[in-house]
This record gives structure tokens, C-alpha cells and sequence, in this order.
């Protein structure tokens, strides 16, 4: 057992201990507790918790589990309709429908899983308060969400057992937290602050935003020239708070939020440069490039003389080509996707002849719209969400969600990603029925989005969704994969990503792939593997079925909702079990014959290949035998050992048969080298052609040669995304696999 799978087992163990201890604690549901700390107590033992949790943070190889309960919709009542409560009246494990509960923080608050301060009400009863999936502390600050003294109002709350005698308010919402400025009228009076009188101006608040931004505060900022706003400003003044406002939205990353304040589209009752070209730049980040290439133009118009304008619009024109043509730059996106951390590329989605569609018996799918050939460009999307893991896996402690009425988990980069998918949809509600109208399973979240003029985004539904919708992959690129692939003895660290692609989601699984997907950064890249015709439906696996057996595969496709039907599964269920397990041990006793030193001599390999494929009754065209993939590569491999072209040319054949390709040529005879029929492609099948071309070259077929490197340049185009980088990595394949004859 190495370190890291000691560190996995100490956690899960103590998560059991914990899990376990509090389930007994959630019993007492519906309880008004009797032994609630005093302001004063709470206080105390907050510090000294608080310094505990530092010392414990220090240890990379801890984590604190946040438990996620029953999962409940947010607040959509509007604020001046709910009921103030206090925290005596409130039950244990309860929302609080109808209610609103005012609370301030009595001390300054850290984060535990989520941000966490001590707080009291207006009757002086005190409790913690818990809120996730707020910004990140590289982004803002705890003590600058939620600080000593600040005010907020929690909808509906929830009131939740932690452990004997602990209590907390959690609010799993952020729409369900309000922040209430100091001379905000529901804010009593003895909470009010004395600094802020009513001698401010709007033009002295936008000084304070001025100041802000120039500091890089632009939270801070966003709060001054609200302020200025709420004075009733002169017209020219509201046009600089809100211009300058949008600013600092854009640097928040609220683009819908800037957009508004930029007064696009007419930019009245003035068109002023900074408007338009933040109005633009909202634009651009929401993906709307056609409009925001309109306003730059406008903008390049209007003000000619400044050459920042002008390189925006050669920018968002590049981006609008990108979207509309599908030609990219692939060389460029390899080496952006490496030298950046994270690898987020500056890049447009492209969306191919590929539409949305009902598919019977699975929900909607995703369909093409006319003939494709083998190695077409489908899609080529920017992730709606992404996140990438730090090479250094203890550069952090582990973080962990855990469900505790259904046992499931999600854990560190998966954590990340559902938090910065809340907050995106959160700071830009235009996005929400993109997102939302993905596959949620069974759970039905609120069909409401907004109250009071704000957005109210459902943390569980969007859990829901990114759990069923989630992409993860091990490197930076499918590039940087296929060559540890290619060059096994080269170690590299295996960073982890995951993301949430809204259009290639809808694609569904079949073991039995139609399409290849590819990673370059946060890019996605789907290509066709055969020859489609119009209308047909894409499908590529979600458990490779060259990594995993029937019954592995039928627990993730459980897992997920689903049934598969392809041919593969369906012999599977078809075959005895005694023939399955004959197929195993034959593997097994196959894999045992691959790994000896010296190599086991070729035609023992055969003898237990063929044994393989006999224990199958279909042709290999309708159930391609996935267990011969490898072994007859092997085999190949030994017969370019021993010098023998036409053997190899004989098992590079047999290997494409057995996984559903039909070809021509690929023995000594004058018959053309030729794939009638794309079967399962996969990343060997490049090593493959590539010995069928020197084959073919060292037996005097010089034109078949060049046609197996085209099929190579193929294959490695569907499974990396482009060939740009084919002969970067596999030009020495000759001499690296000792091709001299």
C-alpha cells in the first residue's frame, strides 16, 4: 500500500466514524434544542475552533467532509412575503418554509467546507452560520464575504445538528443569503453603523469604487457604486456608476450583470467608449461573438483613433470565424494548453452538422444532419465549466461532499467544478436554461429562476446535473496521453481534469463508438470514427470497453440510469457464464504469455488468440472481440521482432477484423490496401497502420504504404483531436519498434 492509498483508507475511515455518529444525531429531527450555547460561549470556543482548524489545515493529508443534506429547493418567495423567525423558534434538521431569519456575525469568519462565523439574532440567541459555494478565498476573501459586524438575512433557513450541544444555520443556496449594508432599513437600529450618515454623495461613492478598482477590490467596488446609485444620481452621474460599475463586474466575472449596466444594445442616452467596449467584452465572455463583433465595429467607427479597440475586434472576429467555420489553429491550441495553468484556451465553440434530438428510448440524443465521413469534425467546444487539478495532489487537503441518505460522494476537482458551475449560473442567469436543460435524472429541481430581480439557482439540481453530465480525463491534452501511450518508460505526473460540455453531453453511450473525443485544455473535440449517414445518432462509450469487462460496464451504466443494448453487451447476456469465464482465464493466461522476458515465441499467442475468438458464435462485423485487440498486436509486434513483413501485414489484418473493420489488401496479394468499414477505433490502431505502411514498403507496395500512413494520420486525428502533431510523434516509429529489414 503506497502513501496515497494510506492517506484514501485513514480518510474513509474516520468519514465512517464521522458518518455514523452523525446519523444518530439526525434522528433528533424536529427538536427544539434546550442547550444552545450563549453569544458569549459561542464566541469563545469559536476562536479556539478556528485555531484548531488551522493547525489541522497545515496537515494536507485531512479533510473536512462537508455532509450534504436532503436535498431542498431554494428560497422562491420574495423577501417581503416571508415571516421574520427567530433562532428559539426554530426546529433541528428543518427548513424553515415562509420564514426569514436576521442574523449578525459576532465574530469574523473562516472557511470549514463552507464559510463559517458565530452569529446572533435580534433577541441576542446565537448559533453558527455555514454558507457554501461562495467565492474562493484566492478570489475573495472570507472575512470580506461575511466579516465581524456584517448583517444578513438567511430565506428559509435551515437548522442543522454538527454534534452534542452544536448547532449551525446552513444555507446551501447562494440566493438564499441576503448581505444587508448597514443603513439598509430592515437592519435594526443598534446594529446600524454610525460612519455612514446621509451627508455621502453618488459622486463621492463612485471616488470609493474609483479607489477600489485601482486596488483590485472590485467587490468592494461594486458595493460603492451601488450605494452612489440608491441616491438618486444626476443622469451623467449614473452613467459613470454604472459604466464604471460594469467594470468591476466584468472583473467578477458577472457579464450579465455588465451587460446591463453598459445599456446595450442602444447605449443611451450617450454611446461612450468605455461602454461600449465593456458591453462588448461581456459579450464576448458569454460566447455571444456575433453581437459583440457588431458593437466593436460600431465602436471602431465611432472612435478610430484607438488601436486597443481595433485589436479587440481582430480578436472577437477571430473567435466568430472559429464558431462559424470549425478552422482552428490546433498547433497553437497544443502548445496555449501547456504552457497555461489553468489550460483555459481563448477559443469559440464550433458546432458541426450535429443537432439535438429526441432518441427513443434514451430521452434526446445527439444526431447528424447529413453524411459524414470517418475523421469529419462534429464539434469542437470550449467546456460551459472546467477545472484542472494541480500536478502536486497534496498541494492541498482532500475535499469531499458527501450524501448521507444515499452514500454517494464527490470529491476534490468534481467539488470544484459543482461550485464554480453555481456560481457562473449564479452571476449569470442567461445561462441557466442552457445548463438546465441537461439530463437530471430523476430529480426535479424548481422550474422558478429568479425572485426578487435576482437569480435563484438550485444547488442540488446543478449537483444533479454535473454528476450525470461530467467529463473527466487524466492529462492536460489527449496529446500528452497518446504519448505516455506511445512511450510507456516516460513518467509523468497524471493531473486530473473534469468539465462539463452542454452540447457534447447530449451525446449518448454505446460501447459500440460511431464518434472519438478528444481534450486539448478545456477543449473538446469529436470526430467521426466512420462513415455516417444523415440522421444517425452519435454515440461514443462512457466506460472503455477495452479497460473493463460486461459486468464492470453494467454497474457504471447502472449508476448513470441506463441499459445498454449494443451487440456486445447483448452477446455478454447471451453467453453462459462458464464461457465467459473460459474467456478470462484465456486472457489472463495470454497476459501471463505477453510479459515474459525473453518473449514468448509468437505462435503460442496465436494458439490462444484463436481460442479467444472461437469461444464467440457471431461474426466479428456484428461483436467485435475486444479481448483480441492487444494480443493481436503483440503478435505483430514479435513478427516485426523476427523480421517476417507478411505476418505482420497478416495479424495488423486480423487485429482490425476482430473489432468490426472490413478491409482489403493486407496480405501478399495485388489487391489494393483498402478499409471498406471502420470498426471500434482506438488509440493502437495508429501503431497498427503504422507497421502495415513499413510492411507494405519493405515488400515493394509502395502506394498501399502511403495509403496505411493516411489511415494512421486518420486514427490519430480521431483520437488526439488533430494531425498537426502526427509526425512530431510518431516519425521515429521505424526505428523505435526496429523495423530493419
Amino acid at each position: 500500500m503506497n502513501a496515497q492509498e494510506l492517506v484514501q483508507q485513514e480518510f474513509l475511515e474516520r468519514l465512517k466514524i464521522y458518518s455514523d455518529g452523525l446519523r444518530v444525531h439526525k434522528e433528533r429531527k424536529g427538536e427544539r434544542p434546550t442547550d444552545r450555547k450563549s453569544a458569549e460561549e459561542l464566541e469563545c470556543g469559536f476562536l479556539e475552533r478556528y485555531l484548531t482548524h488551522v493547525d489541522a489545515a497545515r496537515d494536507k493529508t485531512l479533510a473536512f467532509p462537508v455532509v450534504v443534506p436532503i436535498p431542498y429547493p431554494p428560497c422562491i418567495t420574495p423577501v417581503a412575503e416571508l415571516k421574520n423567525v427567530t433562532m428559539r423558534e426554530l426546529r433541528l434538521e428543518t427548513r424553515h418554509k415562509g420564514t426569514r431569519l436576521l442574523l449578525k456575525a459576532i465574530t469574523q469568519s473562516h472557511r470549514i467546507g463552507g464559510i463559517v462565523a458565530a452569529t446572533q439574532d435580534t433577541r441576542g440567541d446565537a448559533a453558527a452560520v455555514v454558507m457554501y459555494h461562495q467565492q474562493p478565498e484566492n478570489v475573495r476573501r472570507a472575512v470580506d464575504i461575511l466579516g465581524k459586524g456584517s448583517v444578513i438575512l438567511v430565506k428559509e433557513p435551515y437548522f442543522e445538528v454538527v454534534g452534542p450541544g452544536q448547532y449551525r444555520i446552513r444555507v446551501d443556496h447562494l440566493s438564499d443569503v441576503v448581505f444587508l449594508e448597514k443603513n439598509d432599513p430592515r437592519v435594526p437600529k443598534a446594529w446600524r453603523s454610525k460612519a455612514l450618515g446621509s451627508e455621502k454623495t453618488a459622486d463621492a461613492y463612485r471616488l470609493k469604487g474609483n479607489e477600489a478598482v485601482e486596488q483590485n477590490k472590485f467587490w468592494e467596488a461594486i458595493t460603492a457604486y451601488s450605494a452612489g446609485l440608491s441616491l438618486k444620481p444626476t443622469a451623467d452621474e449614473t452613467g459613470a456608476l454604472c459604466r464604471n460599475r460594469a467594470l468591476a463586474y466584468l472583473r467578477t466575472r458577472q457579464y450579465d450583470a455588465a451587460l446591463l449596466d453598459t445599456c446595450y444594445p442602444d447605449f443611451l442616452p450617450q454611446p461612450s467608449y468605455n461602454g461600449m467596449i465593456r458591453a462588448a467584452e461581456a459579450l464576448y465572455h458569454l460566447g455571444r461573438f456575433d453581437e459583440s463583433a457588431k458593437v466593436m465595429q460600431k465602436l471602431c467607427s465611432e472612435f478610430p483613433n484607438h488601436e486597443h479597440a481595433q485589436g479587440q475586434l481582430e480578436r472577437v472576429q477571430a473567435r466568430l470565424s472559429e464558431q462559424q467555420t470549425g478552422v482552428y489553429d490546433f498547433r497553437q491550441l497544443q502548445i496555449d494548453a501547456t504552457k497555461l495553468k489553468p489550460p483555459t484556451l481563448d477559443r469559440a465553440t464550433y458546432i458541426g452538422p450535429v443537432e439535438v434530438r429526441d432518441a427513443p428510448g434514451k430521452g434526446r440524443g445527439l444526431f447528424v444532419t447529413k453524411a459524414v465521413k470517418a475523421g469529419d469534425l462534429l464539434l469542437c467546444e470550449k467546456a460551459f465549466g472546467y477545472v484542472h487539478a494541480p500536478e502536486d495532489k497534496y498541494a492541498r487537503a482532500p475535499t469531499i461532499m458527501v450524501h448521507m441518505e444515499t452514500d454517494r460522494a464527490i470529491m476534490n476537482e468534481q467539488v470544484d467544478l459543482l461550485q464554480a458551475l453555481i456560481r457562473k449560473l449564479y452571476h449569470n442567469p442567461s445561462l441557466i436554461p442552457t445548463f438546465t436543460s441537461l439530463c437530471h435524472g430523476g430529480y426535479e429541481g424548481q422550474t422558478t429562476f429568479e425572485v426578487d430581480g435576482a437569480p435563484a439557482v438550485d444547488t442540488f439540481l446543478v449537483e444533479r446535473i454535473m454528476t450525470l453530465n461530467v467529463f473527466g480525463y487524466w492529462r492536460t491534452t489527449s496529446l500528452a496521453d497518446h504519448i505516455d501511450f506511445v512511450s510507456p518508460n516516460t513518467k509523468r505526473e497524471q493531473d486530473h481534469s473534469c468539465g462539463v460540455w452542454t452540447t457534447a453531453s447530449y451525446i449518448n453511450h454505446s460501447c459500440m463508438n460511431n464518434v472519438e473525443r478528444a481534450f486539448i485544455g478545456d477543449m473538446m473535440i469529436v470526430r467521426a470514427t466512420k462513415d455516417l449517414d444523415a440522421d444517425t445518432e452519435l454515440g461514443f462509450w462512457y466506460k472503455d470497453p477495452f479497460r473493463s469487462n460486461f459486468a464492470q460496464r453494467q454497474a457504471d451504466h447502472e449508476e448513470w440510469g441506463f441499459v445498454c443494448y449494443c451487440s456486445l453487451c447483448e452477446d455478454a447476456r447471451a453467453t453462459e457464464t462458464s464461457t465467459i469465464d473460459k474467456r478470462k482465464e484465456l486472457w489472463l493466461e495470454a497476459e501471463e504469455l505477453c510479459g515474459r522476458i525473453p518473449p514468448t515465441p509468437a505462435y503460442e499467442i496465436e494458439q490462444i488468440a484463436k481460442a479467444l475468438d472461437d469461444t464467440y458464435t457471431q461474426p466479428a462485423s456484428k461483436v467485435p472481440r475486444v479481448e483480441l485487440r492487444d494480443l493481436l498486436l503483440v503478435i505483430a509486434r514479435l513478427y516485426v521482432i523476427s523480421k517476417e513483413p507478411s505476418k505482420v501485414l497478416e495479424y495488423v489484418g486480423k487485429m482490425l477484423t476482430s473489432l468490426g473493420f472490413i478491409i482489403h489488401g493486407a496480405d501478399t496479394s495485388s489487391t489494393r490496401f483498402a478499409v471498406e468499414q471502420w470498426g471500434m477505433v482506438a488509440e493502437p490502431f495508429v501503431e497498427a497502420f503504422l507497421h502495415a505502411r513499413k510492411a507494405f514498403e519493405v515488400l515493394g507496395r509502395p502506394e498501399d504504404a502511403e495509403k496505411a500512413k493516411e489511415y494512421a494520420k486518420l486514427v490519430f486525428k480521431m483520437v488526439i483531436g488533430e494531425d498537426d502533431s502526427f509526425e512530431a510523434v510518431h516519425g521515429d516509429h521505424d526505428t523505435r519498434f526496429g523495423w530493419v529489414c
